[in-house]
């Protein structure tokens, strides 16, 4: 990767570093939503807006917010913000949508429950964001109580992401379910 995704990570590892995400930090989280996409091959923009897919929720976690500043400005392209800003929007609704159909007509609104307009491609980034960052939690935190429980809710949902998601969804997908992490809704 380059050198301005390595000072995204020092950034992350930097300024996130001490923010509750769970039982982990938002930085441990985010760096690991950057690696399962990178790992998969995913192109640059999609692995730089996983590493800061939460700047736009930041009110979520404590601490973080104020910690988040400006860092969009100097170290993502428009285009990763605007990915961000999309993925930022999904209602979790629309998860449970995501198990029964393949059109990335299903992303909706999270605040007024209406279907979002996005083009195709910005559909399937967006899935696949939702999709990531999803797995990654499940991967890291497999006996955290809250992910046990919704494992069999979310196996439908994951699987409709990776198909919408395309190649690197499905890639991503597969390595989580080959390595046995997670298993048709259980851990192996």
């Amino acid at each position: 990767m380059s050198e301005r995704t390595n000072r995204i990570r020092a950034f992350v590892r930097g300024e996130w570093g001490c923010v509750s995400h769970g039982g982990r930090t938002a930085a441990d989280h985010c760096l690991g939503v950057g690696a399962l996409l990178e790992e998969a091959g995913a192109q640059e923009q999609l692995v730089h807006a996983g590493l800061m897919h939460v700047i736009y929720g930041a009110e979520s976690y404590p601490g973080l917010e104020d910690k988040v500043g400006d860092c969009d400005a100097s170290l993502l392209t428009a285009e990763e913000r605007a990915l961000i800003h999309h993925y930022s929007r999904v209602s979790e609704k629309s998860l449970s949508i995501a198990g029964i159909t393949s059109n990335p007509g299903f992303l909706r609104d999270r605040d007024q429950d209406d279907p979002l307009e996005f083009s195709r491609e910005e559909s399937k980034h967006v899935c696949l964001l939702l999709l990531v960052n999803i797995l990654e939690q499940f991967l890291a935190e497999p006996d955290n109580p809250i992910f046990q429980a919704q494992r069999n809710d979310l196996a439908r949902p994951l699987a409709g992401l990776a198909q919408i998601s395309g190649e690197i969804g499905m890639r991503i997908y597969a390595m989580a379910y080959h390595d046995h992490k997670i298993n048709n809704g259980s851990t192996a």
